[in-house]
């Protein structure tokens, strides 16, 4: 049995590998397009991320802003708290500044059903975070009473 001869005719001989040496022009154009698109997402989730920041820090100084106001609402006595009162209340112009569009609402309601005669204060402040949105806001209310309910 002579397999020598006529099985090695039917493999093909073995040629060298040939060694590359670097990279190919291919090989760099993905490379380069690859990291063109992470470059560009990463971009724009930065750009995102520094709106969210700016929105947060106006709800922010908003949330203190209108914590002032609301101190200095609750340091009036019963018989101060008026419409002519609440309405010279205003923001500072720092906090206009820092608010684009802000505006002070304080709103006095009467509650003549009420037996404590309890007068609701609404405090809403509103500002324009972002050119084309809507406009936020944020809310509280205060209740005066004739006498304070935290000695009684």
């Amino acid at each position: 049995h002579d397999f020598g001869l006529g099985f090695c005719s039917m493999i093909a001989p073995l040629r060298p590998h040939s060694r590359r040496n670097g990279i190919s022009l291919t090989e760099v154009l993905v490379a380069v397009v690859l990291l063109g698109l992470l470059m560009g997402m990463s971009g724009m989730a930065l750009s995102r991320i520094v709106v969210q920041r700016r929105v947060v820090a106006r709800r922010t100084l908003a949330t203190e802003v209108l914590a002032n106001v609301l101190e200095r609402i609750n340091a009036l006595d019963y018989g101060e708290t008026s419409d002519a009162r609440l309405r010279d209340i205003q923001l500072p112009a720092s906090s206009r500044a820092a608010l684009p569009g802000s505006a002070l609402h304080v709103e006095l309601d009467e509650l003549p059903d009420d037996p404590l005669r309890a007068r609701r204060v609404v405090v809403r402040l509103a500002w324009q975070d972002r050119p084309n949105r809507p406009e936020s806001e944020i809310r509280c209310v205060v209740f005066k009473y004739p006498w304070n309910p935290q000695t009684s």
